[in-house]
């Protein structure tokens, strides 16, 4: 399925993992496990690649001028107002950081979909309102179809 329209094929299956590794965070009101997943370095690096590309198509499409640079794996985006959001992986955690105005998120994945561990947001959401935050109107990032 074709989500940008630019003919790139996100597979989807940056939500899909396999139950067997210990994650431990704070996803409800107790911190501890999760869940467990098998996600491996080559696959976490695999879906994180996918996630920031599709990202970075959607905020390329966007009127304002934003300045939407990927280097390394890290999504770094400035805003006319000079605020920046940067989207990195850590690798040891299998996670996804979100660094933004309103704060620091870090999202793991927990049932195949990526969440964050203080909000409780997925992806999809928190990018969304962190841009919304930024830009000065509502967005919708990373949305599934």
């Amino acid at each position: 399925m074709d989500l940008t329209g630019k003919g790139r094929e996100y597979s989807g299956c940056r939500f899909s993992v396999k139950p067997t590794r210990r994650i431990l965070s704070s996803f409800d009101d107790q911190p501890g496990p999760v869940e467990d997943i098998d996600l491996q370095d080559s696959e976490f690096h695999s879906l994180v690649d996918e996630i920031v590309m599709q990202l970075e198509d959607e905020l390329e499409e966007y009127p304002e001028d934003l300045d939407v640079e990927n280097a390394g794996g890290i999504l770094t985006v400035g805003f006319p107002n000079h605020s920046t959001i940067v989207v990195s992986r850590q690798i040891a955690n299998h996670e996804i950081w979100v660094a933004a105005k309103s704060g620091g998120f870090h999202l793991g994945n927990k049932s195949g979909d990526w969440h964050c561990a203080t909000t409780g947001e997925s992806l999809p959401t928190l990018i969304s309102r962190v841009v919304t935050e930024q830009i000065g109107r509502p967005v919708s990032l990373l949305a599934e179809t």
